[in-house]
């Protein structure tokens, strides 16, 4: 276990390993057990970094991806309000991605993915179907 600084600053490659971790199923209280912090603390510093974490979206295939979240959305047949709900963002935020107009970023990209069961790369457009 390895002992935090309360004032520790959290690294890009930390904020994303326990994104990941999280996302995968680890519980926070493990996770702050791991990095000893309480889980408040660990939860704070990922919301935190949310909007500056290095998982950035590239807009290569902006009309791929826009149909891509539409797609994984209705193969699960979800509505958007539930969508954003299990996703973590507003349904205007949500609409934005699907019709293109915004682009994920990070955590939110990552989150979406894993909510709809699919791989990071489908859902952004990098890969074929």
């Amino acid at each position: 276990m390895v002992r935090r600084n309360p004032r520790h600053v959290w690294t890009d490659a930390e904020i994303d390993d326990l994104v990941r971790r999280r996302l995968d199923g680890t519980t926070s209280a493990e996770l702050a057990k791991e990095y000893g912090v309480t889980p408040d603390a660990l939860m704070c510093a990922i919301r935190r970094h949310r909007g500056t974490s290095r998982l950035k979206v590239l807009d290569i295939k902006p009309e791929r991806r826009r149909n891509r979240f539409f797609q994984a959305r209705i193969a699960r047949k979800w509505t958007m309000e539930h969508a954003a709900e299990v996703i973590g963002v507003a349904e205007t935020t949500l609409y934005g991605w699907e019709n293109g107009t915004i682009s994920p970023r990070g955590y939110n990209a990552y989150a979406s993915a894993k909510a709809y069961g699919v791989k990071l790369d489908w859902l952004l457009g990098y890969e074929e179907e």
